[in-house]
Parts: structure tokens; C-alpha cells; sequence
């Protein structure tokens, strides 16, 4: 049988998933262009402009997950928010994946040198974990 809530459900899977490896492809050409610009190397304009590039299919992936989360049927808040997460925690482990393997690290690779407060829990356990439970609490 066919259900509009699994079909609204799988397109916020799938928008998720193809907007975070647009978004972790940017990243890493972002990454790319600012070490080549440290460095003083021109070929940081390639990266630059690829970069750039990218920022509209991401922009425009994004507001794609907005509209499968909307298309849903029954649009209550509980619902929205489990896509939400659910499109979140894709972003989050798909995204640094694309650009730590594109980088040649772990696709769970911790950087040494980021200030961010949460990069404690960027391990494949917490980010698995993670996932796992927000598609368990959508899908069942």
C-alpha cells in the first residue's frame, strides 16, 4: 500500500543526502581555496571559483529539504521536527564525510586545529549512534 507519509519521508532522505554532499564538495573546495591562498599558491582561484560555484545548487538543495519536509501530509510539529533532525543528522555525517575523504582522512576525522565546542562529538559512534536513532524515531 502506498503511503504519502513514507514517500515525504524518503524525499527528506533523499534531498538530505544530496544536499550534504553538495555542501561537503564546497567545503571542501572552500577548504582547498584557503590553504592554496595561505600559501600564496595562484591555484586557489580554481578552488575559489568552484567554491562559489557550489554555494547555488547548495543553497538551492537546501530549501529542497525544506519543501519535502513540507509536502508531508500531516505537517504537525512533531513531524517536523523528526525531519528536521533527520535531514540534520544526514547533513552532519554525510557532509564531513564528502570532504574528509576528498581531503584523504578518515571520513570521521576530528580536526586538531578547530575551535568548535562540539568537535568532541564528531566521532563515528556519536554520529552513527545519532543517525540511527533519528531514522529509528522517523520511520517506526
Amino acid at each position: 500500500m502506498f503511503s504519502f507519509t513514507a514517500f515525504a519521508q524518503t524525499d527528506v532522505v533523499i534531498t538530505s543526502v544530496v544536499h550534504s554532499v553538495i555542501s561537503g564538495q564546497t567545503e571542501y573546495y572552500r577548504i582547498k581555496d584557503r590553504q592554496l591562498y595561505a600559501d600564496g599558491n595562484k591555484e586557489y582561484k580554481e578552488y575559489s571559483e568552484k567554491w562559489h560555484l557550489l554555494q547555488y545548487p547548495e543553497m538551492l538543495s537546501g530549501i529542497g529539504i525544506g519543501v519535502a519536509i513540507g509536502i508531508n501530509d500531516d505537517l504537525s510539529i512533531e513531524s517536523v521536527v523528526k525531519e528536521t533532525l533527520l535531514a540534520g543528522s544526514i547533513r552532519w555525517v554525510v557532509r564531513d564525510a564528502v570532504y574528509n575523504l576528498n581531503l584523504h582522512r578518515n571520513m570521521f576525522h576530528i580536526s586538531d586545529v578547530s575551535y568548535d565546542p562540539f568537535k568532541d562529538f564528531g566521532t563515528w559512534a556519536v554520529k552513527l549512534g545519532l543517525l540511527t536513532i533519528i531514522i529509528l524515531w522517523n520511520y517506526l
